[in-house]
């Protein structure tokens, strides 16, 4: 399995799909196909995980709400732009068929499935975690995909930002 270092998350209209562009510490770069569908469940999971990372146990839903959507500006306010990752014809590309979330009491294990051993791992502290969410909404946005799947304090986070969109890698 290969652990990603370096993303670049893109919105291909062609396919209706989001392109997850990654470089490992070797310099390989892995294309992953990813479905809104299999998007979709992966951010309700990872959505509860940044609510229980909060540790918020807070009766009153209103303050729990803004202390993650608090949480969440925090993350885009700290992004920093990186070159992306530019993936290229003899590329490894792929499907995946699933999402393994492994949860540490450091961080957290994204690892994407394809068909037989294709397969991609990303590890996240909270933070970073929180900027890859900001970067899929972002992605969402320009599909023009629908927002059901997130929770309200992603969006409202990301839409009282005065800064310039999130970045996409």
């Amino acid at each position: 399995m290969s652990a990603l270092d370096r993303i670049t998350v893109k919105y291909v209209q062609r396919e209706d799909r989001i392109r997850l562009a990654g470089e490992t510490s070797h310099g390989q770069i892995v294309v992953v196909w990813i479905t809104r569908r299999l998007l979709d469940r992966l951010l309700s999971r990872l959505a509860s995980l940044l609510e229980s990372m909060l540790g918020e146990q807070d009766s009153d839903p209103l303050r729990v709400q803004a202390l993650q959507s608090f949480a969440q500006h925090v993350a885009q306010a700290t992004s920093t732009a990186e070159p992306p990752v530019r993936p290229g014809e003899d590329d490894m590309q792929w499907l995946a068929q699933s999402v393994d979330v492994t949860v540490t009491r450091k961080d957290v294990r994204l690892a994407f499935s394809g068909e037989g051993t294709q397969r991609v791992e990303m590890t996240l502290v909270e933070r970073k975690l929180r900027q890859l969410l900001n970067i899929f909404l972002e992605v969402y946005r320009q599909a023009g995909w629908p927002l059901n799947a997130w929770p309200q304090w992603a969006c409202s986070a990301s839409a009282s930002s005065k800064r310039a969109p999130a970045q996409v890698h």
